[in-house]
């Protein structure tokens, strides 16, 4: 199978239209979580993934049951339940925890990815969870999303609530997390900001096609961008915003990566 995965509120859903439109394979649209406000199109993400996810991240601390058929509904006592789950992730999230957790799936895991082989499966949990997926399953290539930090950042704090110191670290624990993982697998970056430029660079897109493990053809780009890209989307751009200097220096570490692969 092969994984999309980023921090939280990173562009990944629109990457995902991006992947669709150029033939990439989700599954039925029965087995994806809905849409919402926050995604009128679509998370693309598989609901069976996503279960086994929250369980290997969270263990039996917070119910699967809530975070699979709606990502964030008006319920205010599933919200706050969400929320719980999010203040909890570092106790419960730890990797000795995980590996624990793994270890006793193990079966599901490999079962799963089975059941996955040459689909396409994206969740930003994978950012804590690729060394269970490598061990016990079969992954192809992962793209990772990266985005503006105080973009991802200030989305979540409009999503959640919480505010922005928080939501920054959780960016920069999503990143440290999967980038401190030994990938034994492709890794391709995609710039979600570069997207949205005037001139779109052919190297901006080519991940895309990498991931997919096609020919880059520079029209099929063209098409899929100007059938999937909507104005609105850029409505917060933090380009220009100040960030703080630990998070400045790992996104700029990190764009370093896309400019070289």
């Amino acid at each position: 199978m092969r994984i999309v995965t980023c921090c939280s509120r990173s562009g990944s859903s629109f990457i995902c239209q991006l992947l669709h439109e150029l033939g990439g394979d989700f599954g039925s649209h029965e087995e994806l979580v809905k849409a919402d406000k926050w995604n009128s199109k679509g998370y693309f993400e598989n609901k069976s993934a996503n279960k086994l996810n929250h369980e290997l991240l969270f263990g039996p601390w917070s119910s699967s049951k809530i975070w699979i058929e709606s990502m964030w509904p008006k319920n205010p006592l599933i919200r706050l339940r969400k929320i719980s789950s999010l203040a909890l992730a570092p106790l419960v999230s730890k990797k000795s925890l995980i590996q624990k957790r793994a270890d006793k799936k193990s079966d599901q895991i490999i079962s799963l990815s089975k059941e996955l082989n040459n689909r396409i499966v994206k969740d930003p949990r994978f950012c804590y969870l690729m060394d269970p997926w490598q061990i016990h399953g079969d992954i192809g290539s992962v793209l990772f999303v990266l985005r503006h930090p105080w973009e991802s950042a200030s989305s979540m704090t409009r999503q959640t609530g919480l505010p922005l110191p928080l939501t920054y670290a959780g960016w920069k624990d999503s990143i440290l997390n999967f980038w401190n993982t030994k990938h034994k697998y492709p890794v391709h970056i995609v710039d979600y900001n570069s997207l949205f430029q005037k001139d779109i660079p052919s190297k901006a897109i080519e991940p895309l096609f990498k991931f997919l493990d096609i020919q880059f053809d520079r029209k099929k780009a063209d098409e899929a961008l100007s059938s999937t890209i909507d104005k609105k989307m850029r409505r917060y751009q933090g380009t220009e915003k100040k960030l703080p200097k630990k998070i400045k220096k790992m996104y700029d570490g990190l764009l370093d990566r896309v400019a070289n692969q």
